[in-house]
């Protein structure tokens, strides 16, 4: 018996599960050659799914990295061969022929329009946005944490006092009566106009009993900070923006003083510097239009001001002595006539300073 004959009922039956998986394959193959083109075209060039032909002969980026041998009739999509990332193009609107949003542009920061920052004004980066309206000196930078040079630009400035007589020097940056100064005082008269020395914004306006008075901090663009203390009348507030050689208060003689006079520094980071490196006093104008701050050598003065700060004082009173004032600090009667110049037997001036340390 042949079970495998042409009328054989097995035949029939292997015959038609041939020919399907014959048909089936065919479907398939069918199927994979047309998605084949398909899926090429949809490679992401830029924002883009697909390339017109006419626009591959004429775009000279395309020459190095599309087929040029795949290419069909205009209005046709091709297929691309991509050798590279660096090679994807970007294509506008006129390349489709229909409409995009022209608003989106895919190479700009999307948040750019949230920052501020103006690099031409070294403030922003110098104090990183930091802002305080309480404190003089709010970073609390230490010394050796200073950048070691920075170009100020000086131009622009008006110094901090109209009138019309001359201007006197009443006491310099440096050390004074036991303490250091930090400051230039200049004479004037109460009620004399004081204005801005560099375009700014006010950072601090404040009063103090037994120190500034009424005193004003400026920051300014160029990165430093002025303070203009002992006011009569304030005319700002915090966060008021000012011109250089704009009116913000009245001379006077508040706090600590010994006389009408306007104390006057300029601040880096917090940290006051002598104002004399910049202004030429006598001529009331800046020496040069640009000044390089150098850490060693503007803020050389730290080392000697250190050196007051150590430095205590007693003031004498009815009943005092040497003795007594000895026990008091922990030290010894000769070491006290040692620091003051006077003997061990020397009578003490009821209300002189005496230092101990």
């Amino acid at each position: 018996m042949v079970i495998f004959g042409r009328k054989s009922k097995y035949f029939s039956f292997f015959n038609i599960i041939v020919m399907k998986s014959y048909r089936l394959k065919t479907t398939i193959f069918s199927l994979i050659y047309a998605l084949i083109p398909l899926s090429a075209s949809n490679i992401i060039l830029s924002d883009t799914t697909a390339i017109k032909s006419g626009d591959l002969k004429n775009n000279p980026q395309t020459s190095n990295s599309i087929n040029h041998s795949t290419v069909a009739p205009d209005d046709t999509i091709v297929p691309l061969t991509i050798h590279d990332a660096d090679d994807f193009i970007e294509l506008s609107s006129d390349d489709f022929g229909e409409e995009v949003n022209a608003d989106f542009d895919e190479t700009s920061d999307v948040f750019s329009n949230d920052i501020t920052t103006n690099y031409d004004i070294p403030s922003d980066d110098i104090y990183n946005h930091l802002w305080s309206d309480k404190s003089i000196n709010p970073y609390n930078i230490k010394y050796s944490d200073l950048p070691d040079s920075l170009q100020v630009d000086c131009r622009g400035f008006v110094f901090p006092i109209t009138k019309k007589r001359a201007t006197p020097i009443t006491s310099n940056f440096g050390p004074r009566w036991r303490r250091f100064h930090y400051g230039t005082d200049i004479g004037l008269q109460i009620g004399d106009s004081v204005v801005a020395a560099f375009s700014g914004t006010v950072r601090l306006v404040h009063y103090e009993r037994r120190g500034y008075g009424n005193y004003i901090i400026i920051r300014h663009k160029n990165g430093l900070e002025s303070l203009y203390a002992h006011l009569d009348k304030v005319l700002v507030v915090p966060n008021e923006v000012v011109e250089a050689g704009e009116l913000i208060a009245f001379g006077g003689n508040t706090g600590r003083s010994t006389g009408p006079h306007l104390h006057f520094e300029f601040r880096f980071l917090g940290i006051p510097f002598n104002t004399n490196k910049i202004i030429d006093y006598k001529e009331e104008a800046c020496y040069n239009d640009f000044y390089c701050l150098i850490k060693n050598e503007t803020f050389k003065y730290k080392t000697k001001a250190s050196r007051y700060k150590k430095r205590a004082y007693h003031r004498v009173r009815k009943g005092d002595t040497l003795s007594r004032i000895a026990r008091r600090y922990g030290t010894t009667i000769s070491k006290l006539a040692r620091l003051n110049g006077i003997k061990r037997t020397s009578t003490l001036r009821v209300g002189r300073l005496l230092r101990y340390r």
